[in-house]
């Protein structure tokens, strides 16, 4: 009787697609001692419902804010029971909690690695992110210098000017400003004044930046005209002293100066009229409102201090 003399593996072919872990078609080739050879095939389909190995998991760290970018660079170890070369894919999935400021926050990173048929398994790395730096303040808008006060802004007009030094540390900066300090009175003469702008963070950490603000308010010499025609004629009807109100003379204040005297004398010294804060509003008239017969008269005007005279007449 005729037996099975020889029994070999003729060819294998990898069946495209064929299943997760592989897939192959086997030729084999049988041989009795009579010379006649049999072929058969065989379908071959390789199992994997084992999960991949996380072998190491970053360990649980705190950092600043500042360092988050480093976390990135982090990777797990692992394996797997049928090839290292079949897990294509390692993710990770961040869930925060936000106890305090934005910039602190509990990160909890999962890992996760999934072969290519659908076994998976997952850990855990818990990150602590804390924000301890104060915002760094990089430029602003330098040395204002403004003609009179009531040309100055808010100083909340200038938060756009300031520029901040990147910290990597996520949230918006919270802003307030207020005038520190003033040298000199700005009601009556040139001043400088301090801005002092807060920047704060939202997690306790602020910095705070000085701004000098250069108040001019010039004031001229008071220019005085030596005549008066009160007739009613809508020319040269009322004292007019230049440089003493906004768009007076060639040296205009601000507004109009304050804590100053106008009185008005007759020939014989005595005060015929008198006005505190004067506003260039005099018609020749005295005390009681009494139309001054026309002459010359003795005018005396004070000034923060300063006294100027002059003469003047009155026709009508």
């Amino acid at each position: 009787p005729s037996g099975v003399q020889s029994f070999e593996l003729a060819d294998e072919v990898a069946v495209p697609g064929g299943g997760c872990a592989g897939q192959y078609l086997r030729t084999y080739i049988a041989t009795d001692n009579c010379g006649n050879a049999g072929e058969f095939t065989q379908l071959l389909t390789l199992l994997d419902d084992v999960a991949p190995v996380i072998f190491s998991v970053p360990a649980d760290t705190a950092v600043s804010c500042t360092d988050l970018a480093l976390l990135e660079l982090q990777t797990i170890g692992m394996s797997d029971n049928c090839d290292d070369a079949l897990f294509p894919l390692i993710s990770y999935d961040d869930t925060y909690s936000q106890p305090g400021c934005y910039g602190s926050f509990v990160r909890i990173r999962t890992w996760t690695v999934a072969d290519g048929c659908g076994n998976s398994t997952s850990a855990s790395q818990t990150i602590v992110v804390s924000d301890d730096l104060a915002p760094v303040v990089t430029e602003g808008p330098g040395t204002l210098v403004f003609d009179c006060l009531s040309d100055v802004p808010s100083c909340a007009t200038y938060f756009s000017a300031f520029t901040f030094s990147p910290d990597g540390c996520p949230g918006a900066i919270g802003l307030d400003c207020a005038v520190a300090s003033t040298s000199g009175d700005c009601a009556i003469g040139p001043c400088v004044q301090t801005w002092t702008y807060t920047f704060d963070d939202g997690c306790g950490n602020s910095t705070t930046a000085s701004v000098q603000v250069n108040i001019s308010n010039n004031y001229g010499e008071p220019v005085f005209q030596t005549g008066l025609t009160p007739n009613s004629d809508g020319y040269n009807d009322t004292y007019t002293i230049g440089n003493i109100g906004p768009d007076l003379g060639t040296s205009s204040p601000c507004d109009w100066l304050p804590f100053t005297e106008f009185a008005v004398f007759s020939r014989w010294g005595q005060r015929v009229f008198l006005a505190n804060d004067y506003r260039n509003t005099w018609d020749g008239t005295d005390a009681d409102g009494n139309p001054l017969p026309d002459g010359t008269y003795y005018a005396v005007f004070t000034f923060n201090g300063s006294t100027h005279s002059t003469f003047i007449d009155i026709r009508r």
